[in-house]
């Protein structure tokens, strides 16, 4: 008898999707970088140029790679496919480590996926998924404890 399938958790990091319903086992959450421009102050009667900061902070693209079974692809697939993507509660969980009891987190309720790319499809096996997301109107982060 062949023994079955364990799928792999990701070691505690998940990517929940609300709107579709979808949690995926995240492999590697890539970092993001959180940007302010700056905005030029200088007029005719300065010497040197001189900046104070914009109004709007602009949030990278995360990107997820992780395990998820070929339906939770395709409803990844169909949240981004008419060309408007669905705006989605996303929460990012990072794993516990030691000497913590519960996760740290990072939520948006206006976030939206950008990308679903999924790898090499394996008979009975879940396959490869990297899933790029856009945290929208910004997120809040929940420290662990």
């Amino acid at each position: 008898m062949a023994a079955a399938n364990i799928p792999f958790t990701g070691g505690g990091s998940t990517l929940t999707l609300g709107t579709t319903a979808i949690t995926v086992a995240a492999t590697s959450i890539g970092g993001s970088s959180n940007t302010i421009p700056r905005v030029a102050k200088t007029d005719l009667t300065d010497g040197v140029e001189a900046y104070i900061p914009g109004d709007v902070m602009d949030h990278d693209e995360v990107t997820v790679e992780g395990l998820a079974k070929m339906s939770d692809v395709r409803a990844l697939r169909a949240a981004i496919d008419d060309g408007s993507p669905m705006i989605e509660t996303i929460t990012v969980t990072d794993p516990v480590l030691t000497g913590e009891s519960t996760a740290s987190k990072e939520a948006s309720t206006t976030a939206f996926i950008t990308n679903v790319a999924v790898g090499s499809r394996v008979n009975n096996e879940i396959t490869t998924v990297t899933v790029n997301f856009t945290w929208g109107e910004g997120s809040t982060l929940t420290n662990a404890t």
